[in-house]
């Protein structure tokens, strides 16, 4: 499972790019004019600081006598985080590149009865990261509009205590996925900018069996809001 969804995730990423980049290349790539040449500042490789808030949606369902049933739970909290990434200018107003981030997370909410007495505790964090395409329009020359996706990872802790031990079930390893988003990016001069970016994660179904050999499922998703600068070079 986990091979399967690093491969969408990735295969999504190189399609962005791939059909971004067929696209243009009909035209070929049009040659930027000395009147325009500050926005060759948007290309090549960049490292950023970002930071935000998170909005979680885990779902369990544990079967046991005929089904306990579903519930969901939406952890929330802080994020921040690490990227480096490459932009490419095909002409005067279409960018693309590569991004990849790595940060912190603490994505909580408080404990949870479900079912006939289980207490969930949701946790997601803290590692998580993506590996993403971006592809852009640069509506200005300092204001850049764009999607953004790829592959997602995230550490989840997530499990709930039964009314007795061999009932508990637990959903705490490094998930991937896959990621989609989008933002607005504006340069401020010089090398730095500043953005605001939104990215939804989705971690699929992990299945898994109590101690007493009941099989319950956890489905985590996550959306990210952001703001962060960059640093071009």
């Amino acid at each position: 499972m986990m091979k399967s969804a690093i491969s969408r995730g990735l295969i999504a990423a190189g399609l962005l790019a791939a059909i971004t980049s067929s696209a243009l290349a009909q035209n070929g790539a049009a040659t930027i004019t000395p009147a325009r040449a500050g926005i060759l500042s948007w290309q090549g490789l960049y490292v950023g600081l970002g930071a935000g808030f998170g909005l979680g949606r885990s779902i369990q369902n544990y079967q046991r006598a005929g089904g306990h049933g579903t519930a969901a739970v939406a952890p929330s909290g802080f994020h921040g985080s690490l990227s480096i990434g490459y932009n490419h200018l095909f002409n005067a107003s279409v960018l693309v590149g590569l991004e990849a981030d790595i940060g912190l997370m603490g994505l909580r909410q408080d404990d949870k009865e479900v079912f006939d007495g289980h207490v969930w505790k949701p946790a997601f964090g803290p590692l998580w990261g993506t590996l993403r395409a971006r592809a852009g329009w640069l509506m200005l020359d300092n204001l850049l509009l764009y999607v953004t996706g790829g592959a997602a990872l995230m550490q989840t802790d997530n499990w709930t205590l039964g009314n007795t031990t061999p009932e508990s079930s637990w959903d705490g390893k490094l998930r991937t996925g896959w990621v989609a988003g989008a933002g607005v990016e504006y340069a401020l001069g010089g090398k730095w900018t500043v953005k605001a970016e939104y990215l939804f994660m989705d971690f699929g179904m992990h299945r898994g069996l109590s101690q007493n050999l009941e099989p319950y499922w956890f489905k985590d998703q996550v959306h990210l809001f952001r703001i962060g600068f960059t640093r071009r070079f």
